[in-house]
């Protein structure tokens, strides 16, 4: 997820864990990403708060050499938000299943923003899904996108 494209990846966590759930820092400033109370504690440029009670965020943190977003969390508890993360649609409490989402999310915004400035508009449904075969021949979930010629 680049740097120059924040606007999506910020999206995509508000659609997922709603407005409530995303902080992004003001510029030249960072978040606290809690997690474990003993350990490092890490800083980000944008947060999303997975469990308010439980003190557990998943941070978004730029680094400035490869214009890329590190994902930074403490996974274990992450892991132990079953029910907020089934509720955001993920169905693991681990690193690749949290990115995998975010990531589909962010691909399509920054999708239909390429596409809107060629006059297409986004008619893609939220949550509808197809199977795809991979080349090993197992099939995984795609999200379906559609896109429709604005009228002149």
């Amino acid at each position: 997820m680049d740097g120059d494209n924040i606007e999506h990846l910020i999206s995509s966590l508000i659609d997922i864990f709603g407005n409530e759930a995303v902080k992004v820092a003001e510029q030249n400033s960072t978040l606290q990403v809690r997690g474990e109370g003993y350990g490092r504690q890490e800083k980000a440029d944008v947060v999303v708060t997975i469990d308010k009670a439980q003190g557990v965020d998943v941070g978004f943190r730029l680094n400035q050499s490869t214009n890329k977003f590190n994902v930074v969390a403490d996974w274990y508890l992450v892991g132990q938000c079953g029910k907020a993360l089934k509720e955001a649609g993920i169905s693991r409490g681990d690193r690749q299943s949290f990115v995998k989402k975010v990531h589909e999310g962010y691909v399509h915004k920054t999708t239909a923003a390429a596409l809107g400035r060629k006059g297409f508009r986004d008619v893609s449904q939220k949550n509808h899904y197809r199977d795809v075969t991979q080349t090993d021949g197992t099939v995984r979930k795609a999200r379906e996108l559609k896109f429709q010629r604005r009228q002149l």
